[in-house]
């Protein structure tokens, strides 16, 4: 036969009428690549002459298979130093996080304990699957406790990923301060029927990975993950729509700002999503897996969670604790109708100055109200005295001209316009004209 770099064949000679044969043999890999294992049967007098039928063989043993770097598969090695190095990142954005939570802990939201909750499950979810790999590369068997933890927190990570960014772009946290209880339950729910299909697709994912599964089940599994996860892209932008044409109505310039970043950031992500997924269809249609197995870990699974830590970070940046944000998300910003079409240069340092609670907010906006109401009677009655001067009149003609003058113009009490005259026409009428 054709000696070909790589492979190694072994025959088995049946000697003696034997019925079975018992081989123990061991293979040095000399090249990089795919190996298959395979047996073959080529001896012509295993066929039976008598009644034409051929020979049934039974092959049954195990194989055993070492890498220079442990008994992880060579598509599947690259998981091992990509979870190490992201359970570095995350563990130095943790740090981070946790450091700006400890400094300004009174002003934060609930929106960023749920972020502080994602992040933890972020955590434990690279811990795990380090761990995972490790394990499996040391031992080659699948510990099947850290397996399912993986499992668990990378689909709850990712459920409550959705359901939060889907919260914040109905305004949660920032412009209202809960959601109706009707839509929560459906973000629930869409959570949890999500949950569920990314569980199932998750454990195929990573038990395909040394174990053979049919083709079938993945192509069962996409279709509801996929469509799951196109109703939460499509919730995301239609609420932020709308929360964005609230906040111009309003004319909330800060939190403008702040959504139309968050926007930005979705829609980038969204077409990195799209294109991505064009060329994981080229990728799988020309069996490039082949060819470039070692980018396999890439393609599955190392692409999303390079592209969700992105998005996450971001998130954490646009919301991160600072002075004054638990004002700043509560506080709403007033209007007038010399404002531009966004609010006024000063509206960011107004902000800053806002009440601590939304009664505060109600109080100051009725104080300011009736400061304002003040300043119109007054002007009011200043044209009232200087343009029909009825009762100023009245007043010359009692004899008393300084004293009654003063007295009507200092010592009168602020009233409404309609209190206003009231007064004069009392003061008409009770004054005796000579």
């Amino acid at each position: 036969p054709k000696q070909i770099k790589g492979i190694h064949r072994e025959i088995v000679q049946l000697e003696g009428g034997s019925v079975s044969k018992r081989l123990k043999t061991r293979a040095n890999v000399e090249v990089t690549a795919i190996h298959v294992f395979a047996f073959a049967t080529c001896d012509p007098s295993l066929q039976d002459t008598a009644d034409d039928k051929d020979e049934v063989i039974t092959f049954a043993g195990t194989t055993h298979w070492m890498n220079p770097y442990g008994q992880l598969p060579g598509d599947v090695y690259g998981y091992l130093p990509f979870y190490g190095w992201m359970c570095i990142a995350y563990l130095v954005i943790s740090v981070v996080w946790f450091l700006f939570n400890a400094i300004y802990w009174n002003e934060l939201l609930h929106v960023q304990n749920c972020i502080t909750g994602v992040l933890a499950m972020c955590l434990i979810e690279m811990a795990t699957w380090y761990f995972h790999y490790l394990h499996l590369n040391n031992v080659g068997i699948i510990h099947h406790g850290p397996f399912v933890l993986g499992l668990i927190t990378t689909c709850s990570r990712r459920m409550v990923s959705r359901m939060l960014v889907v919260a914040v772009a109905l305004g949660y946290g920032v412009v209202k301060p809960t959601l109706h209880k009707v839509v929560k339950n459906k973000v629930v729910t869409l959570g949890v029927v999500y949950f569920v299909f990314a569980f199932m697709f998750e454990a195929l994912i990573h038990y395909n990975q040394t174990e053979k599964v049919e083709s079938w089940m993945r192509v069962v599994l996409i279709p509801p993950v996929a469509i799951i996860n196109g109703i939460f892209w499509w919730w995301t932008f239609v609420s932020l729509n709308k929360t964005i044409e609230q906040l111009k109505i309003r004319r909330q310039s800060a939190k403008l700002q702040l959504y139309k970043s968050f926007t930005l950031v979705l829609v980038i992500t969204l077409i990195a999503a799209i294109t991505f997924a064009i060329y994981e269809m080229y990728y799988v249609l020309k069996e490039l897996y082949f060819a470039q197995w070692q980018k396999l870990w890439f393609m599955e699974v190392g692409f999303w969670q390079i592209l969700f830590s992105s998005i996450f970070i971001t998130i954490m940046i646009l919301w991160r604790p600072s002075t004054h944000f638990k004002r700043y998300a509560y506080y709403n910003q007033g209007t007038t109708l010399d404002d531009n079409e966004y609010g006024d240069e000063h509206d960011e340092a107004a902000q800053f100055n806002a009440p601590d609670t939304f009664a505060d907010n109600i109080t100051r906006r009725r104080d300011t109200k009736d400061d304002e109401d003040d300043e119109d009677e007054e002007e009011r009655s200043e044209e009232d005295e200087q343009g029909n001067g009825t009762a100023g009149k009245f007043a010359i003609d009692d004899g008393d001209d300084d004293d009654v003058g003063d007295q009507f113009n200092y010592d009168k009490p602020k009233t409404t316009l309609a209190q206003t005259i009231d007064i004069d026409h009392d003061i008409s009428t009770n004054t005796k004209v000579d």
